[in-house]
């Protein structure tokens, strides 16, 4: 929150609170959330709210493990690409990153349920879904001008979704809860309009 504070008319406006606000059940539920927050110490004041030295710490440690996280998957992902090309440059591993995020966006979208369940459940992501996969995978592949290239981002981008390692493992999960939050705020049009009592009970939020 920016010095000297924020009231809650300002706050719903900003990102990303100003694209999760669809409706008047889920803006009530920022009152909620201010409350509880002020009571833990993770924010002050009554009608100008600043964060505290917790919160700020709070914010700074959420921050430091989700970008940890993402560098450690990624990371991964890289060794891979790079193990299955021949002389992987800089350029390429940049071009492979970017693509692999543009992809997990758009398969979460369409597959969100299917995988979350494969990532907390270990079931299996049903027919649809690895098709869809497959064919937002191939689709980044094809943007790579060299079949070795393209092939190799084909294999490791199919294992960082279907097989991850630990690190991925840690960061699908992360990208699962925010899809989950993503549809529970009805965001979705496909998705129905979230109830406010649910929000109010869900401590992610």
């Amino acid at each position: 929150m920016p010095s000297p504070g924020v009231t809650e008319a300002e706050l719903v406006k900003l990102p990303p609170l100003s694209v999760a606000i669809q409706n008047d059940e889920i803006l009530s539920v920022v009152s909620v959330a201010l409350e509880e927050m002020v009571g833990a110490r993770l924010i002050e004041g009554t009608e100008q709210y600043t964060l505290t030295k917790t919160g700020n710490d709070r914010v700074a440690e959420v921050a430091n493990r989700k970008h940890d996280e993402e560098e450690k998957a990624f990371g991964q992902f890289v060794l891979t690409f790079k193990s299955l090309a021949d002389g992987v440059s800089k350029d390429h591993e940049k071009r492979a990153v970017g693509l692999l995020k543009e992809i997990l966006v758009q398969v979460f979208r369409q597959r969100g349920l299917s995988i979350a369940s494969a990532v907390f459940a270990g079931q299996s992501v049903d027919p649809d879904g690895l098709s869809n996969i497959f064919t937002a995978i191939s689709g980044g592949a094809l943007q790579f001008a060299d079949d070795e290239y393209g092939a190799a981002f084909l294999e490791a981008a199919e294992a960082f979704i279907l097989e991850p390692t630990e690190p991925q493992l840690l960061y699908l999960i992360s990208l699962s809860q925010g899809f989950f939050l993503y549809h529970l705020l009805g965001l979705d049009p496909k998705c129905a309009t979230v109830r406010g009592d649910i929000l109010a009970h869900t401590i992610w939020w």
